[in-house]
């Protein structure tokens, strides 16, 4: 059996070995807490200038969110199945038909400019 913690996160893993092939692990995430330092590191890691006057507002807002996710994480899903789409509104799919359309020489026949085969556009970009 294993008990570390991750060294910059405050997350505890213990590994829990049923037989020799098999280890099974549970995090136990413990209450976190955005203080000034790490408001910082995440401001310089998401590359943005955060002036001293916002920092307070930013920290209450921040833990504010992870209150709200410690709050989340208290429910117990164990017989929720997990969702493949957000809604259960099926799309009405038509098949696929081949049907006649209109020949080369229709399509191009009210085209401004044209070479026979393809409508002649002005070029948009330059190489």
């Amino acid at each position: 059996m294993c008990d570390f913690r991750c060294e910059d996160a405050s997350v505890w893993c213990l590994c829990k070995p049923k037989n020799p092939t098999e280890v099974s692990v549970e995090l136990k995430i413990e209450k976190m807490n955005i203080d000034k330092e790490s408001l910082q590191k995440i401001a310089h890691l998401a590359r943005l200038e955060m002036p001293e006057s916002a920092e307070k507002e930013m920290m209450d807002s921040l833990n504010s969110v992870l209150t709200w996710m410690e709050e989340l994480n208290e429910i117990n899903t164990d017989d929720v199945k997990p969702l493949i789409h957000m809604s259960l509104e099926v799309n009405a799919l038509r098949e696929d038909k081949v049907i006649p359309n209109i020949s080369r020489e229709q399509g191009l026949k009210n085209a401004p400019k044209h070479n026979g085969e393809y409508f002649m556009v002005p070029k948009m970009m330059e190489s």
